[in-house]
């Protein structure tokens, strides 16, 4: 069979797959602050994570002042539990 000439819808496995411009554009939006309305992909609880920075300075601001003077402590109880949490969590599903 021969193969038309010309761009071909990407796909993975299968399945469509977002083309860089859109994606491109929708982080742009995000970026500006400009109406999330207008990005169907990003909606509610996305949208407002889009709209904040990934990291809690201020946290970030706290902690380092604490390991630098000493203050933090480490609790290996809670990270046990945490960690034996998430794998419950990860085996149950």
């Amino acid at each position: 069979m021969v193969q038309s000439i010309g761009p071909k819808p990407l796909s993975s496995n299968g399945r469509p797959v977002a083309s860089v411009t859109r994606v491109a554009s929708a982080a742009k939006t995000v970026a500006r602050g400009d109406d999330l309305g207008a990005v169907p992909q990003l909606s509610g609880v996305a949208a407002e994570a889009a709209a904040q920075p990934p990291v809690d300075t201020a946290r970030v601001a706290a902690l380092r002042a604490q390991i630098e003077n000493g203050s933090y402590r480490i609790d290996p109880d809670a990270i046990a539990d945490r960690m034996l949490t998430m794998k419950q969590e990860w085996t149950s599903k």
